[in-house]
C-alpha cells in the first residue's frame, strides 16, 4: 500500500475493519440460528432445561476470553481530555454528524427492539402456535439477515452506505407494517424473513457508516457512544412495546416500530457524509 496516499490508506483500513466486523456478525448468526433450532425443540419438551443450559454455557464461554486472551503488558497512553468538562462537551458538540447518526440509530433500534422482544409471544399468542414452533420466525429472520449482511456491505462500499441505510430503513417500515397484519404462521414467517434484509443493513452497513463519520483519533470514544445508542433502546424498547401491548394489543408494536424507523430515516437525511463535506469545503 506504499503507493497510496494517507487518506487512501485510512479508507482501506476502515474498509478492512468493516469487512472483519461483517465476518464476525456472520459467524455469530450462523451459530445463533442453530441455537434457535435446538432451543425450540428443548423448550417444547423440557422448558426448565433451557435455562440451565444457558447458565452453564454463558459461564463456560465467559471463562474462555478471561483465561486465553492476554492484555498488553503496558497500556497505551490515552490522550488527555484536558480535565475541563465544558471543553470536552464543546468538542463533542462539534461532531454534529456523528451525534445525528447516533440519534437516528437510537430511533431505528428502538423500533427493532419493540418487535424482537415480543415476536415469539405475538406468534404464539395471536397466531395460536406452540412456543417451540414460534421460535422458527426469529430463526428465519436471523438466517436471512446473515445471508444478506455481506452483499449489502459490499453494495454499501461500492455505491453509498448512507443511501443503503436510507432505502433499508424505508423498507423496514413498510415490511414491518405488513408483518403486523399476519393472520397465519406462514405469513408471519415470510414477512419477518424479508424483514431480515433491512436488519442486516442496520447491523453491518450502519456500523461501517459510523466509522466513516468518526474522527480516527476518537474512534474508541465514539464506538463507546455507539454502543450506548444501541443498549439504551434495548432497555426502553421493550418497556414501550409492553405498554403498547397492554393498551392496544400485540399488533400495535408493528406500526410503532415503523414510526421509529421513519423518525430515524428523517434524522439520517440530515447527516452529511465525509465525501459531501469535503466536496463542499473544496468549493
Amino acid at each position: 500500500m506504499s503507493g497510496f496516499s494517507a487518506f487512501e490508506k485510512d479508507q482501506h483500513a476502515d474498509r478492512y475493519y468493516s469487512w472483519r466486523k461483517l465476518d464476525i456478525y456472520r459467524c455469530f448468526n450462523k451459530y445463533k440460528f442453530r441455537y434457535f433450532a435446538v432451543g425450540s425443540m428443548i423448550w417444547d419438551k423440557r422448558p426448565t432445561v433451557a435455562f440451565w443450559m444457558v447458565a452453564i454455557l454463558s459461564f463456560g464461554l465467559m471463562l474462555i476470553p478471561l483465561t486465553l486472551i492476554r492484555e498488553p503488558a503496558v497500556p497505551k497512553e490515552k490522550p488527555s481530555a484536558g480535565g475541563n468538562p465544558l471543553a470536552y462537551l464543546r468538542g463533542l458538540a462539534r461532531e454534529t454528524n456523528v451525534l445525528k447518526f447516533l440519534i437516528a440509530q437510537s430511533f431505528w433500534w428502538l423500533g427493532i427492539w419493540m418487535i424482537s422482544s415480543f415476536l415469539t409471544l405475538f406468534v404464539s399468542g395471536e397466531l395460536k402456535v406452540s412456543e417451540g414452533k414460534s421460535m422458527w420466525v426469529p430463526m428465519v429472520f436471523s438466517i436471512v439477515s446473515t445471508v444478506f449482511m455481506l452483499p449489502l456491505g459490499a453494495l454499501g462500499d461500492r455505491i453509498s452506505r448512507k443511501g443503503i441505510l436510507v432505502v433499508m430503513l424505508a423498507f423496514w417500515a413498510a415490511i414491518i407494517i405488513l408483518a403486523g397484519f399476519s393472520q397465519s404462521f406462514e405469513y408471519a414467517l415470510i414477512t419477518m424473513g424479508i424483514a431480515g434484509i433491512p436488519f442486516a443493513a442496520a447491523m453491518g452497513v450502519g456500523y461501517a457508516y459510523l466509522l466513516d463519520l468518526i474522527p480516527r483519533e476518537r474512534t474508541a470514544e465514539f464506538v463507546g457512544f455507539n454502543y450506548m445508542s444501541l443498549t439504551a433502546p434495548q432497555l426502553i424498547g421493550p418497556l414501550i412495546g409492553g405498554k403498547l401491548i397492554d393498551m392496544l394489543g400485540y399488533r400495535s408494536i408493528f406500526p410503532a416500530s415503523a414510526v421509529c424507523a421513519a423518525a430515524g430515516l428523517i434524522i439520517l437525511l440530515f447527516v452529511r457524509s465525509p465525501q459531501a463535506a469535503e466536496a463542499t469545503a473544496e468549493e
